[in-house]
């Protein structure tokens, strides 16, 4: 597959300020990727997939395997994080040998990176001394270190909602349907539940779900979309 760069934009400038930040010592944050995308040689099998989100500045996001593809739609849709960045962090261990996890994500306007594995691994040598040393040169620097699993993501078939709420981005509405939406959420302060904004406004559910793709509106953080489940206005707008 092609390898995806990153286009110039707001968070770019960003990274490139943590590229100038962590340039020696322990940690190193690189502007483009490390490697190219399927390069593991040990797991050639691994699928590799890129996606876009509109509501992110950054062009293309790598991964290569399912794992990290679910990761990373269920990320994409948490309001705090702005940006995602496939293997741009290089950890030097106490041995002398590096490190690359397989993310930088900026939330909440701090950095942080992030492994993503099957659980099952995370407790076998050499995962466990691994990450512990990770955490421990994050630490040192100010910068969160954090392992997800299919735990985190995958909990309830989270990913699977995330998965097509991204499809529900490339649905097209008119805009006075799309204004009405918005507007109608952002009345009520605490949410309000999917069935009720149906039938006051007699929309689909389905368009609220392009709005919360694009961070207009948001879910519970568990993305829930059923008929009792909650429609929140987003801070961002």
């Amino acid at each position: 597959m092609q390898q995806h760069l990153p286009r110039l934009t707001e968070e770019n400038l960003a990274l490139k300020t943590l590229c100038k930040k962590f340039n020696n010592g322990a940690l190193i944050i690189h502007e483009n990727p490390i490697r190219q995308v399927g390069g593991k040689k040990n797991a050639p099998h691994l699928k590799t997939t890129a996606y876009h989100f509109d509501a992110l500045d950054v062009d293309w996001i790598n991964t290569e395997s399912s794992f990290e593809a679910d990761f990373v739609l269920v990320t994409a849709l948490d309001p705090s994080v702005s940006a995602i960045y496939h293997q741009r962090a290089t950890l030097t261990l106490s041995n002398g040998s590096t490190y690359t996890p397989d993310f930088l994500v900026i939330k909440n306007g701090r950095l942080t990176i992030v492994e993503v594995k099957p659980h099952k691994f995370t407790l076998k040598a050499p995962w466990p001394q691994l990450f512990e040393q990770a955490q421990s040169i994050c630490e040192a620097l100010n910068v969160t270190f954090e392992v997800q699993t299919e735990l985190q993501f995958r909990a309830g078939n989270m990913h699977k909602r995330a998965e097509y709420i991204a499809f529900c981005a490339r649905l097209e509405f008119n805009s006075e349907d799309i204004l009405l939406t918005i507007e109608e959420v952002s009345k009520y302060t605490d949410g309000i539940t999917f069935d009720f904004f149906m039938r006051i406004t007699g929309l689909p559910k389905i368009l609220v779900l392009k709005l919360v793709a694009s961070r207009h509106l948001r879910l519970n953080d568990a993305l829930e979309y059923e008929d009792g489940s909650m429609i929140y206005s987003s801070a961002a707008y």
